[in-house]
């Protein structure tokens, strides 16, 4: 029996290009949004702004699919250090650097 997701011919469809344009276009214009935010904003109030906004969007995208789960107490420190160093100080310096 043959997988409907199985490409054979190596063409790639055009939903592909479409969503890894769409993915482009947004991660550009974060950027020029930035710009903005930081002539308006403090910095910081600009990173939280952003976090707090991209936060549902996520959290609807992993409900939907019928991905979440906790992590477990052993899990918790490293995730807490991660969206330390990962979000919150990589997206403040960027926000201050602009």
């Amino acid at each position: 029996m043959m997988n409907k997701d199985n490409n054979t011919t190596g063409a790639v469809p055009f939903t592909a290009y479409l969503g890894i344009g769409i993915a482009v276009f947004c991660w550009g214009m974060s950027f020029a949004f930035m710009r903005i935010v930081v002539t308006e904003l403090n910095p910081l109030v600009g990173v939280w702004a952003r976090i707090l906004f991209g936060m549902p969007v996520l959290l609807f995208a992993i409900l939907r699919r019928n991905e979440f789960r906790s992590p477990s107490k052993k899990e918790w420190p490293i995730l807490l250090f991660m969206g330390f160093l990962g979000i919150l100080w990589h997206q403040g310096i960027q926000f201050w650097g602009m």
